[in-house]
C-alpha cells in the first residue's frame, strides 16, 4: 500500500517536472540585462524581447541559430533533451506497467525493472535540467557545491 502511495507521488512529480520543463522552454527570460532605467532586454532560447518598464514588451525570435549566445545554444539543447527523456520515462513507466499488467505475466522482476529504468531517466533528465539551469549561475563554486550535495543525497539512498 505504502508502495502504491510512493510511486503515484513520483510519477506525479516526474509529470509536474516535465510540464515545468517544457513551460520554462519557452519563457523569454533566461537572461536579462538592464539597459537603462526603464529598458531592460531579456534574452531566451528561442527569443529575444524588449521591455519597457511595466508597458511594453515587444519580442521577436532569433533570425537564425548563429546569433543566439553559446550558453544559450547549450541549455537550449539540454533543455529539449530533458523534454524527451521525461517523456519517454513517462511512456515506459506508463505504458509499459500497463502492458505487462494486460500481459498478465507472473515475473515481478520485469514491473520492477521498468520502473527503475524509468526512475533512472527522470534522475538523468533532472540532472540535465540542473546543469543547463546552473550554466547560468555567475559563481561556479555554488554550481559545484550544489552538485556535490545532489550526489551525496542521491548516493546516501542507493541500497547497501
Amino acid at each position: 500500500m505504502v508502495r502504491l502511495k510512493l510511486e503515484a507521488a513520483s510519477i506525479s512529480l516526474a509529470m509536474l517536472g516535465w510540464l515545468v520543463t517544457i513551460i520554462i522552454c519557452g519563457l523569454p527570460s533566461w537572461r536579462v540585462v538592464k539597459v537603462s532605467e526603464e529598458t531592460s532586454i531579456w534574452e531566451g532560447l528561442w527569443n529575444l524581447c524588449e521591455a519597457e518598464g511595466l508597458k511594453i514588451l515587444r519580442c521577436m525570435t532569433y533570425s537564425s541559430h548563429e546569433v543566439l549566445p553559446h550558453d544559450l545554444k547549450v541549455s537550449g539543447v539540454l533543455i529539449v533533451i530533458c523534454i524527451i527523456i521525461t517523456f519517454l520515462g513517462l511512456l515506459l513507466f506508463l505504458i509499459g506497467d500497463k502492458l505487462i499488467t494486460r500481459m498478465r505475466m507472473p515475473d515481478i522482476c520485469t514491473k520492477d525493472m521498468l520502473k527503475m529504468a524509468a526512475s533512472v531517466m527522470f534522475l538523468g533528465a533532472g540532472l540535465l535540467m540542473l546543469v543547463s539551469v546552473s550554466w547560468k549561475l555567475e559563481e561556479a563554486s555554488f554550481s559545484r557545491a550544489i552538485l556535490a550535495s545532489i550526489g551525496t543525497i542521491v548516493c546516501s539512498e542507493l541500497p547497501k
